[in-house]
């Protein structure tokens, strides 16, 4: 047996963890994984371009575009809340040594301010960040063959390392249990395998929501202040599947977005503290969105980026 099934102490009904343990607080699930950097309530859309490792953001307040230098080519795109400042910070992993490079803001609301932390390295390692210990901020992370090595922010002095899942797994850690914890979450053909936060990393779950070939994606599309299940099927058109936990997955969405080639992430771009369903075709560099204050009706087609470019805000899991 291997360290996924040996953990798998015991299987919940996911109907009851949600009825006794997840607590709607009613705003968009704090993962610290936003990119809201000017601070308007809506996440900002930005790309980061590896040919020049350079950030471009376009302010979702003004139509502000601003850019900034910062990586190598190489690097991994991992932006979030790390410090102690109320706005996202610019993130790279640089998977060739295990570091971790961050530029904050400062006093004047500028990216001057930087720090660097080493964490992984290992050949095949997969930069997790996530709020793993609840302090709104997003911690570090690495997953290697069904273990997470974390690091708490904003000191990084503390450190924890979880047994969950395998080396063919993809992890997802979101927090699916209502506790703004992120929860180890691995998935694997369509199995969802969840460490419950909530109940001390002592207890587990499994859905079976998708198939082999998908692409995991979880967001809270149903503004329970609980990530949903969905995966992303790619095909012409695409097809997002989303399992509604309001309803304790009784009810679910499908809805047709995307093609082939497109890149699917998830953001709240409308500040209504629900999940849009979005994809980055990179082949043009166009962001397609289908707003949730619309429920998902209306499209937004945004031009921002140039062939190549990677989104700056939540992927799919195995999108680097």
């Amino acid at each position: 047996m291997n360290t996924f099934a040996r953990l798998l102490t015991r299987t919940l009904v996911f109907a009851f963890i949600f009825s006794l343990f997840a607590v709607p607080t009613f705003c968009f699930a704090d993962d610290g994984d936003d990119t809201d950097f000017d601070n308007d309530g809506k996440d900002d859309i930005a790309v980061w371009r590896p040919s020049l490792a350079t950030f471009f953001i376009l302010g979702s307040e003004t139509g502000q575009q601003l850019s900034y230098q910062w990586g190598l080519f190489g690097d991994i795109p991992v932006s979030g809340q790390y410090s102690s400042n109320l706005r996202p910070d610019l993130a790279v992993y640089r998977p060739s040594n295990g570091v971790w490079y961050f530029r904050e803001w400062d006093s004047d609301l500028e990216f001057s301010e930087t720090d660097s932390v080493q964490w992984g390295g290992f050949p095949g390692d997969q930069p997790v960040p996530c709020n793993y210990n609840g302090s709104s901020r997003q911690d570090i992370g690495i997953y290697r063959s069904g273990i997470w090595y974390e690091k708490f922010s904003p000191s990084f002095s503390e450190e924890a390392i979880v047994a969950w899942g395998s080396a063919s797994d993809q992890p997802v850690p979101r927090d699916v249990d209502g506790d703004d914890k992120c929860d180890h979450v691995v998935y694997r053909n369509g199995l969802w395998a969840v460490l419950l936060s909530s109940r001390d990393n002592a207890e587990s779950a499994q859905v079976q929501w998708g198939s082999a070939g998908d692409v995991p994606l979880a967001a809270d599309f149903d503004g329970d202040n609980i990530h949903d299940f969905a995966v992303y099927r790619e095909g012409t058109p695409s097809l997002w599947l989303i399992r509604e936990s309001k309803s304790q997955g009784l009810t679910s969405r499908a809805i047709s977005w995307g093609t082939v080639g497109d890149i699917p992430v998830v953001s709240d771009l409308d500040g209504d503290d629900e999940a849009d369903i979005i994809v980055f075709r990179p082949s043009e560099g166009t962001w397609y969105a289908l707003l949730s204050r619309d429920n998902y009706l209306a499209a937004q087609v945004q031009s921002w980026g140039l062939a190549g470019d990677v989104p700056v805000v939540r992927r799919g899991a195995s999108i680097p």
